[in-house]
């Protein structure tokens, strides 16, 4: 599990199991308590679009958000197309890779969601 902190949010890249067996991967993340339902939004879609700019031609996968008020978090989940650990690995090594970089900075995401409100 990839674990990285910006500030008070934190950004796990991990790979979980869906309802039918296949691999998960995902990233969950917690915002800072009370955030509005746009920012948090704008804090998903930040994360989807990381992803997706990530991926690379030739993946199929879909991409999924959430979003979890009650526990101020989101996360950004990929529906494999194969399912095979050859696919799960290189969506976990985008995620991680997503997650590093989202943790690296902090006061331009920061800036940029502060510009957004």
């Amino acid at each position: 599990m990839n674990k990285t902190t910006m500030n008070a949010e934190v950004f796990t890249a991990c790979l979980g199991t869906s309802s039918e067996g296949k691999p998960e991967p995902r990233i969950d993340f917690h915002m800072p308590a009370g955030v509005e339902y746009g920012t948090a939004m704008t804090w998903i879609e930040k994360v989807s679009g990381a992803v997706e700019l990530a991926t690379p031609n030739g993946e199929r996968w879909e991409i999924y958000l959430g979003y979890f008020r009650e526990f101020s978090s989101g996360r950004v989940l990929l529906e494999l197309a194969e399912g095979t650990a050859a696919e799960a690995e290189r969506a976990m090594a985008i995620l991680r890779s997503v997650a590093a970089t989202l943790s690296n900075r902090p006061r331009i995401v920061a800036q940029w969601l502060w510009d957004q409100e």
